[in-house]
């Protein structure tokens, strides 16, 4: 995830897929901006995230959600 690149395209530019994006901020100070259309990094990470996010939802994790600028 560190190594995700800022933006995600595919070669062929189409406009009736779908679109992501994935920002985080870590209590290190490290962030990550990431983004995609019609595109994504390889491998499963994308979904782990999602995973990570709805079980923390459903164990009722307190999540602070930050606006954009704080990014």
């Amino acid at each position: 995830m560190y190594k995700y690149k800022e933006s995600y395209r595919p070669i062929m530019e189409v406009l009736d897929g779908w679109g992501w994006s994935f920002n985080a901020k870590f209590s290190d100070g490290s962030w990550i901006d990431s983004h995609g259309s019609n595109a994504r990094p390889s491998g499963n990470g994308l979904g782990r995230i999602e995973g990570y996010m709805n079980q923390l939802i459903q164990d009722g994790v307190q999540i602070e959600f930050l606006p954009d600028e704080d990014l």
